[in-house]
């Protein structure tokens, strides 16, 4: 097991939690999925309970987690700082709609925005850290980013079949995919001049390169059973958890 796996948890959850709010407000009033307006906000803030239970595992007491706040220059700070803002307003939807408010699009656009803050942190933080050589390349920035955007446009559309048919959120998903296997074939370049495996990657991209013929028949094919949607999310992750896995691998050399 690579030994940064409590911090693998955190950007793998915590991100996709972000590609969530990202993606949310594009699904209209009449589209949402039954589940859309507890469920999203209530399954993000389950990721990101795991991720920040993973991160205390990383520190390996709990008490570390103040000390943490104190270095404004540690990735894992600048993490934190940009979780706890994104965290609350999730928060803030969830408590809307317990409260039977509804959504609320403008407290949906500005939670994306602290989501793309969260993520571009993610990306820094390993961007920045010194002494693992492939980490520091401008990839490691959409291996964050592009990333988790794509995963969390395609559990949106999961939740929101109606959303999903619409030509709009399946090019966002086809397009995300597409980026998403272009990150991972060009991380090839840095790990291979480096000696480093890329056998991890070429899974990734595989699997990502079937997530967009699922979404070419979907785009072609509008009877397509709803489970297609689950199908092609559960590969994305897969791609994504994968590739996000030998990315931390390097630490290891």
């Amino acid at each position: 097991m690579i030994p940064e796996f409590p911090l693998y948890v955190f950007t793998l959850l915590a991100g996709l939690a972000a590609g969530v709010y990202v993606f949310a407000p594009f699904v209209k009033g009449e589209q949402e999925g039954k589940n859309m307006r507890i469920g999203l906000p209530a399954t993000c803030l389950v990721l990101l309970a795991i991720g920040a239970v993973a991160l205390l595992t990383h520190l390996g007491h709990p008490e570390r987690a103040l000390n943490a706040f104190s270095n404004p220059s540690a990735g894992i700070t600048l993490e934190a700082y940009a979780s706890v803002p994104f965290g609350l307003l999730v928060v803030a939807n969830l408590v809307l709609a317990l409260m039977k408010k509804g959504r609320n699009k403008a407290l949906e656009i500005v939670t994306a925005v602290f989501g793309v803050i969260l993520l571009v942190a993610m990306g820094y933080a390993y961007f920045n850290l010194v002494g693992v050589a492939a980490w520091a390349s401008w990839l490691t920035f959409p291996m964050f980013i592009v990333a988790s955007l794509a995963i969390g446009a395609h559990l949106v559309a999961a939740l929101n079949p109606l959303a999903a048919k619409t030509r709009q959120f399946q090019m966002m998903c086809i397009v995300m995919d597409v980026l998403t296997a272009v990150v991972f074939a060009a991380e090839l370049i840095p790990f291979s001049s480096l000696g480093m495996s890329i056998a991890l990657f070429v899974v990734s991209i595989v699997a990502a390169v079937v997530a967009v013929v699922l979404g070419a028949m979907r785009m072609r094919a509008a009877k397509l059973p709803e489970w297609i949607d689950w199908a092609t999310f559960v590969l994305m992750f897969v791609s994504v958890a994968i590739a996000r896995y030998g990315f931390y691998a390097a630490y290891m050399i």
